[in-house]
């Protein structure tokens, strides 16, 4: 997570009021009581015996978790509302996702909590993209010199802000050579993961890997074309129909997928992260 120590890192997002500059941070409409059933409290790791887990179509979270949770069932959905709508009518006990998304997550809705337990699995995410291809070479090149001379803390600074008005992609002139000749990076990206990557109505793409990915286009003389997928849809995009030549959107860096693509990156080292409904936080 560049300079910034997890522990901080944590405390600055929590404190985010994310999103376009319109007041996301909308209180919930309610969650409703499941009846008048019994349910189990969330107390320990241990009290997750059986659950059902929200998580994403394609994702990599049931993989990452299955060694260090006990035995859960997985329930998978196409977007983040669709996980929170789940979780509130009782259809799962819990959503798993990466800690940017949860905390805006729980920004958006006060009936929601993150498991205390934070993160149950460490994560890194990056840019996967074609096996063996250069722009998996030149692009980490570019990346770890973004690293090294901080560029990258900055970016966290700015997209886990509360500064809306810092939100935009940068316009870039530093290099007075730059034509874009050198070909187009056709990003196909999932814009669920606010605020990594999202899409707001006025301006477009927006966040801290678009951000990121922009930056890594200009310093290849390229051009970038922002394609907004399923995440599902993302490495079948890349690998088998070949219409972009890199995608991501919070996609975990995995052994798996690394048998299959090349990443750019980790450019976020994060975690995976449980979001229940308040009430059932035991003490």
């Amino acid at each position: 997570m560049g300079k910034l120590s997890y522990v901080m890192a944590v405390a600055a997002v929590t404190a985010l009021l994310f999103g376009c500059g319109d007041g996301d941070s909308n209180p919930a409409n309610g969650g409703g009581e499941n009846g008048k059933e019994e349910v189990t409290l969330f107390r320990t790791l241990a009290d997750f015996e059986g659950a059902k887990m929200a998580d994403i179509w394609g994702s990599a979270y049931p993989g990452l978790l299955k060694d260090t949770m006990p035995s859960f069932f997985t329930i998978s959905f196409n977007t983040v509302e669709e996980q929170v709508q789940a979780l509130r009518s009782g259809l799962v006990d819990a959503v798993m996702t990466d800690l940017p998304v949860a905390v805006y997550t729980v920004l958006k809705n006060s009936d929601l909590v993150i498991f205390p337990v934070a993160p149950i699995i460490p994560d890194r995410y990056g840019f996967a993209v074609t096996k063996g291809s250069d722009l998996g070479i030149v692009g980490n090149e570019k990346l770890n010199a973004m690293r090294e001379d901080g560029l990258l803390e900055e970016l966290e600074d700015i997209w886990f802000s509360t500064d809306t008005s810092r939100k935009a992609l940068p316009v870039l002139t530093h290099n007075e050579d730059f034509d874009g000749s050198d070909g187009t990076i056709s990003y196909g990206f999932w814009g669920g993961s606010r605020p990594m990557s999202y899409i707001c109505p006025d301006k477009g793409p927006l966040g801290y890997e678009i951000d990121i990915a922009t930056r890594i286009a200009y310093e290849l003389n390229m051009e970038i074309e922002f394609i907004p997928m399923e995440f599902p849809d993302l490495l079948t995009a890349l690998i088998r129909d070949q219409t972009v030549n890199m995608v991501g959107g919070t996609m975990s860096i995995t052994p798996a997928r690394m048998a299959s693509v090349d990443f750019v990156g980790p450019n976020y080292e994060g975690g995976v992260v449980l979001v229940i409904k308040k009430d059932r936080l035991g003490n």
